[in-house]
């Protein structure tokens, strides 16, 4: 016989003996009432704490069920992912403050849920760039000039990691697009962005950004300012 059934056998002998074995006492107030506790389940109370080391954050339960246990667990990391793991971890894609809700749910089919802000901060950058900003000269009307340069990226930290170029103007091409450090990179300059040289539309320069990212580790992006100097002569 289970606990919960032994309490129960024993709520109802306690009901039998307070009504009495022939019913209850017609001398008794029509108010009385008789109070039965621990027949009603109670809800379970969500609760959670996490700890964030880079844009990975691990979260531990720590919800609480005073009349039973709590089979089952859901988690939401505001991006569209959840997990049923009881102690998730869930790596986000950037720095920012994201919304985390948990719900839980009894032996008895009750649920209680509990949300939190996870802020995730931007880790030190650990790439190094040179040079940057870059410069180049563009001659608008000559055929083929496609003006070129080597960057290097140079890790600020011990042992090789990843790196990706990404986010770049689409007058801009890159060879390679991704490596390991150190890395070379021949950025050039691939294209005239229309309208330019067209009904007389002749500005003095163009310019834009592209950033290169660590890959597999925290870090922002490294940012890389380009400026395309356009000249118009043959």
């Amino acid at each position: 016989m289970t606990s919960r059934l032994r309490y129960l056998m024993l709520c109802l002998a306690a009901l039998a003996a307070a009504c009495g074995e022939a019913g209850p006492d017609p001398a008794a107030p029509e108010s009385t009432v008789v109070h039965v506790l621990g027949l009603v389940n109670q809800y379970p109370r969500a609760a959670f704490g996490m700890t964030c080391v880079g844009f990975t954050c691990a979260f531990t339960d720590s919800s609480t069920d005073a009349d039973g246990r709590i089979v089952h667990w859901h988690w939401e990391f505001d991006n569209k992912t959840t997990s049923d793991v009881r102690n998730p971890t869930h790596t986000f894609a950037t720095a920012g403050t994201y919304v985390v809700l948990e719900t839980v749910t009894d032996n008895s089919g009750a649920k209680s849920s509990a949300g939190q802000h996870a802020l995730v901060p931007v880790g030190p950058t650990v790439l190094a760039v040179s040079p940057s900003p870059m410069s180049f000269v563009l001659h608008v009307f000559r055929a083929g000039d496609h003006p070129s340069q080597t960057m290097t990226i140079t890790n600020l930290r011990a042992g090789r990691i990843g790196w990706k170029i990404g986010s770049h103007p689409s007058w801009l091409s890159f060879a390679p697009l991704e490596g390991t450090t150190p890395g070379k990179v021949s950025v050039t300059v691939n294209r005239v962005p229309a309208p330019i040289g067209i009904n007389g539309y002749r500005p003095s320069s163009i310019r834009g950004v592209f950033y290169v990212y660590g890959l597999g580790i925290t870090n922002g992006a490294v940012t890389v300012p380009v400026t395309v100097f356009l000249r118009y002569t043959q």
